[in-house]
């Protein structure tokens, strides 16, 4: 596995809270959900975007241009994913 990192131009990127977005997921899928609740999407654009110190920021793109790469390198071994070779 390799891990791409880009510099995208800010005005494409829609940042969020990691961390609400995973909450919202988990809701959904714990109870057969078809769709994310509309009210658990607004709060992971809120900022500050961190909501805790274990958060992160995520991003979407519309599209990758290959002049926006600026490294691709080895993802680092860790925990099971390594292990079951995904």
């Amino acid at each position: 596995m390799n891990l791409i990192e880009l510099n995208v131009p800010d005005e494409l990127a829609l940042l969020s809270s990691y961390s609400v977005w995973n909450e919202a997921l988990d809701r959904m899928l714990d109870t057969s959900a078809n769709s994310i609740d509309p009210q658990k999407i607004g709060p992971m654009f809120d900022t500050p975007l961190l909501k805790h110190s274990v958060d992160d920021i995520q991003a979407v793109v519309p599209r990758i241009h290959s002049s926006w790469i600026a490294e691709i390198r080895p993802l680092p071994p860790t925990g099971d994913n390594w292990e079951e070779g995904i």
